[in-house]
């Protein structure tokens, strides 16, 4: 197990911490969705594009944050975004319009676009195990991600979606004083895995590395959409596709609370598996296995039901989290530590920014046919990835045969 030292326990606590926050606010809307095309009297379909915007600006807004970073600092860049998140999660709630609304929300999410540059930044540049302090970072994320399903359906059902936005805010303004009260010493380091030949990296690093960061690239665009189109519309389709009681819940707090059980115990042993074999083996073999696996889950999440559909959503989970300290890692291989800030805002402006488009696809696809063939969708996107995962593999063999 690593051991950190204390700049290290700071970085990992807080950007945890508001990796989590970012994930938690953002992710409010897949459990109000159905409950805002209600209120505002709209398709599904046009709540989709709603969230297609904001996501859409969440993406592509971060681009701007490898500027910033490396401008006033990755921890300052981190308490803008806790800043102007946290406000605008609150204004939400009293928005009267739809297209207010959609205004607040799409200011939210380019708040929430400088964090993960930010914090991926400051992870990559200061902690030492790289691999299992991103783990570690993404567990944090993945939290936030799974608890907001079950907080914001229990408000929603017995309150209204209102009340989620304006008490859910709340968290932000705790960690935004924690965030005040400690020091953080930002570094530029290797992390040390990626020095040893028999761990993730390669011996040498490439001469050429864009060769090999645009297959990372083109991957994170696959990732981004399956996974944005599939946790967007999970909650609701939980919602349909469970058919027992439990501990008297119904409707959406039932979907939201299995939602949020599958994610967790999924997502955090995922980001924990991902990390620790991240230290061990070579990640562009990692890369390949995870997207193989993750297309059948997508698939039998749309024709599952009751038990069998918890446990399903557990695996996709599983799998799915586990890509993202792998994916993070061979960024952060790929690239010199003094490019880490806009990098990272490349990848993540193409994960997310691109992958905000699943949003309006898969609300496309629900008011078309139905919910269930949402995750056909995005399990063929799934497979497409791995049409760039085999060629990052075989680069990545060329060049060690090479050295």
């Amino acid at each position: 197990m690593a051991i950190f030292d204390k700049n290290e326990k700071n970085t990992l606590i807080f950007s945890a911490l508001a990796h989590g926050y970012t994930h938690f606010y953002m992710a409010i809307f897949t459990a109000t969705i159905l409950f805002m095309a209600a209120d505002f009297k709209i398709s599904i379909e046009k709540i989709g594009i709603v969230g297609t915007i904001f996501s859409g600006v969440f993406g592509f807004g971060a681009l701007a944050a490898g500027f910033l970073i490396h401008r006033i600092s990755a921890k300052t860049t981190i308490m803008i975004s806790l800043t102007g998140g946290t406000l605008f999660t609150f204004l939400t709630a009293f928005m009267p319009s739809l297209f207010l609304m959609a205004l607040s929300l799409t200011i939210m999410g380019a708040f929430g676009a400088l964090y993960h540059p930010a914090g991926l930044t400051l992870v990559s540049n200061t902690i030492k195990s790289r691999g299992r302090g991103l783990a570690i970072h993404g567990m944090g994320g993945t939290t936030g991600l799974a608890i907001a399903p079950m907080f914001a359906g229990f408000l929603t059902e017995y309150l209204s979606w209102r009340w989620a936005y304006a008490l859910l805010a709340a968290p932000g303004v705790l960690l935004l004083i924690y965030g005040l009260t400690i020091h953080i010493k930002e570094e530029n380091i290797e992390g040390v895995s990626h020095k040893k030949k028999t761990t993730n990296g390669n011996g040498k690093k490439p001469a050429h590395p864009a060769d090999f960061l645009i297959y990372v690239f083109a991957l994170q665009i696959c990732f981004g959409l399956f996974f944005n189109g599939s946790t967007t519309f999970l909650p609701s389709h939980a919602t349909d596709a469970i058919g027992f009681s439990f501990l008297g819940m119904k409707g959406m707090a039932l979907g939201g609370f299995f939602t949020t059980i599958a994610l967790v115990l999924g997502g955090l042993l995922g980001q924990f598996i991902g990390g620790e074999l991240s230290e061990k083996y070579k990640l562009y073999k990692l890369q390949f296995f995870v997207m193989l696996v993750s297309a059948p889950t997508l698939f039998l999440l749309g024709v599952t039901t009751d038990y069998l559909f918890v446990i399903i959503m557990f695996l996709f989970a599983l799998f799915a989290f586990s890509w993202q300290p792998i994916g993070n890692g061979m960024v952060a291989y790929y690239t010199p530590a003094k490019f880490r800030g806009y990098v990272f805002g490349i990848s993540f402006a193409l994960s997310f920014g691109v992958g905000a488009l699943a949003s309006w696809l898969a609300g496309i696809v629900t008011d078309s046919y139905s919910i269930d063939k949402v995750f056909f969708v995005m399990g063929l996107i799934a497979i497409v990835s791995l049409l760039f995962a085999v060629p990052l593999w075989l680069i990545n063999k060329r060049h060690e045969n090479d050295e």
